[in-house]
C-alpha cells in the first residue's frame, strides 16, 4: 500500500511544475480542449451475501488517469447539459483480500474447492462521461459514469470467474476551480465488476469509496458558448429490437453445477411504442417476448430429484415452448447526443413453465410459488431490471446498437447484445 501511495503521489507531483505554466497562444495548440485528470482512491467492499461479511475488513486502493475533452457548447447537447467533458480512462485496483473460496469440477467432473490467497490485482480500460449538476464561478457539483473492461490476471475464484470482464463506475462530489488550468476534485463512488455470467463463479465485486482528483487543464479553461436552437420537435416511433446472449447455468444438479452443456443461449425480442418527448429524454413501453435456454436444465434437475424421491410438485417432460417468456416493459433514457444511458423494469404475464399444465402464475413483487422455483431458472422473480446504453446511428439516427444487463432482483441473466430500429409511422 506505501509503495502504491508513493506513486500515486508520484505521478501527481511530477505535473506540478506544468500545472504553474499558462500556454499563451490556444489555436496553436491542438490539444486545446483536452485535459489530464490523475486520482487516488481508497475503496470498502460490499458483501452481498453473509459469507461474504468478511470483505467489510478488506480495503482497495486505486490510481485513476483519465483523458478527457471539455466540450465548449458548438452543439445544441453540449449546452443542453451544460457544456460535459468525455473521454477515456486507465484505473489500477490493489485489491486486499486476503483469500477467495473457488468451487469448480476437475478433469473428472468431481467437485473441488480450493482457496486462492488473494482475489489479485485489477487492471481497467474504457471511456468515461463528466457532467455536473451545478456548476458556478469557481466550483462545480460533478457526477462522472463509466463504462469498460477490466482485466483480472488472478481469476478463477468465486467473485471473478473470467480473465476479461465488465467494468461500471460512478461518482459523484465537488470541483474546485484552483488556477485557469488546475481544478481539484473530491469525490464519493462506487465501482462494480463481473462478467454478466459469461462464465461462473460470478459474484463480482463490488466497492465504494472516496476518491481525490487534480485536473490540468492543458490549454486553460475555455470559454462557453450559449446559442439558439430551432425548437424540439416531439416524436413517436414504433421500435423493435432483438437482444440474444449467452450465459454459463448456476443450476446445479446432484449438488454439483451442471457442465452439460454448460452455456445456454437466451434471446430477447422487443417491440412497443418510444416517444423522444425532449432533447435529453425519451422513453418506450411495449412487451418483452423471451426464450431462456437455462430453463431446460431445471427439468433435467426435476429429473433427478423425481428419481431420487425427493421432487415435491409434478414431474413435467420439457418442451422448447417452456423456455419462452412474455413481459411488459418500460425504459427510460437520458440521451448524450447520439449515446443514451438507459434504466427499464419489466413485469412478467407469461411463462411458458406453464403451458401444457393446470398451474397458474403468481402474481406481486415477491415469492414465487413452488412449481415455479422448481422449474425457473434460478433467481427469476416475477420482474426484471434493464440497466445499459444504446447508441443511435444513421441518417436520422433511427437505428441503434447497444448492450443491457437484465437482472433479476440483482441477480443478472444475462447480458444482451442489442440491435433495433425506431420506425417513424406517425408522420
Amino acid at each position: 500500500m506505501k509503495r502504491f501511495l508513493l506513486l500515486s503521489l508520484l505521478v501527481i507531483s511530477l505535473m506540478s511544475p506544468s500545472l504553474a505554466q499558462e500556454t499563451q497562444d490556444d489555436t496553436k495548440n491542438k490539444f486545446s480542449k483536452w485535459y489530464i485528470e490523475p486520482a487516488i482512491r481508497y475503496g470498502t467492499y460490499i458483501p452481498f451475501v453473509e459469507r461474504h461479511n468478511y470483505l467489510a475488513e478488506s480495503h482497495q486502493y486505486n490510481f485513476d488517469l483519465h483523458f478527457g475533452y471539455q466540450t465548449t457548447g458548438e452543439k445544441e447537447w453540449e449546452q443542453l447539459f451544460n457544456f460535459p467533458s468525455y473521454g477515456f480512462f486507465f484505473r489500477y485496483e490493489h485489491n486486499t483480500i486476503d483469500s477467495a473460496k473457488y468451487e469448480h469440477r476437475d478433469a473428472n467432473g468431481l467437485p473441488v474447492t480450493e482457496y486462492v490467497n488473494t482475489i489479485g490485482d485489477c487492471y481497467s480500460v474504457g471511456g468515461f462521461f463528466n457532467g455536473n449538476f451545478y456548476r458556478g464561478r469557481n466550483w462545480s457539483f460533478d457526477y462522472d459514469i463509466l463504462a469498460g473492461l477490466s482485466f483480472w490476471p488472478k481469476y478463477g475464484n468465486e467473485f471473478i470467474g473470467s480473465l476479461i470482464n465488465v467494468h461500471l463506475g460512478i461518482d459523484v462530489g465537488p470541483t474546485f476551480r484552483i488556477s485557469r488550468n488546475m481544478d481539484l476534485g473530491l469525490r464519493f463512488w462506487f465501482a462494480h465488476s463481473s462478467n454478466g455470467a459469461i462464465v461462473l463463479p460470478n459474484h463480482g465485486v463490488n466497492v465504494y469509496g472516496y476518491q481525490l482528483n487534480c485536473r490540468y487543464n492543458i490549454n486553460g479553461r475555455e470559454s462557453f458558448t450559449r446559442s439558439e436552437w430551432e425548437p424540439f420537435k416531439k416524436k413517436t416511433y414504433i421500435f423493435l429490437s432483438e437482444a440474444p446472449g449467452f450465459l454459463q447455468t448456476n443450476t446445479k444438479r446432484n449438488g454439483e453445477i451442471s457442465g452439460e452443456p454448460g452455456y445456454y443461449f437466451s434471446n430477447t425480442f422487443r417491440v412497443g411504442v418510444s416517444r423522444h418527448f425532449h432533447q435529453m429524454f425519451r422513453y418506450d413501453v411495449g412487451l418483452d417476448f423471451c426464450y431462456t435456454g437455462e430453463t431446460k436444465v431445471k427439468y433435467l434437475q426435476a429429473q433427478d430429484e423425481y428419481e431420487a424421491g425427493i421432487l415435491n410438485v409434478p414431474l413435467c417432460e420439457y418442451r422448447p415452448m417452456n423456455s419462452m417468456h412474455v413481459a411488459a416493459s418500460a425504459m427510460f433514457e437520458v440521451l448524450y447526443n447520439r449515446v443514451a444511458f438507459c434504466v427499464g423494469l419489466s413485469y412478467y404475464l407469461y411463462h411458458g413453465i406453464y403451458n401444457g399444465t393446470d398451474e397458474k402464475k403468481s402474481w406481486g413483487f415477491s415469492g414465487t410459488t413452488p412449481f415455479e422455483s422448481q422449474y425457473l431458472p434460478s433467481a427469476y422473480t416475477n420482474y426484471y431490471e434493464r440497466l445499459g446504453f444504446k447508441y443511435y446511428f444513421g441518417k436520422k439516427s433511427n437505428q441503434f446498437v447497444g448492450a443491457f444487463m437484465k437482472v433479476h432482483a440483482g441477480s443478472i441473466d444475462y447480458i444482451e447484445w442489442t440491435y433495433g430500429i425506431n420506425l417513424d409511422v406517425f408522420r
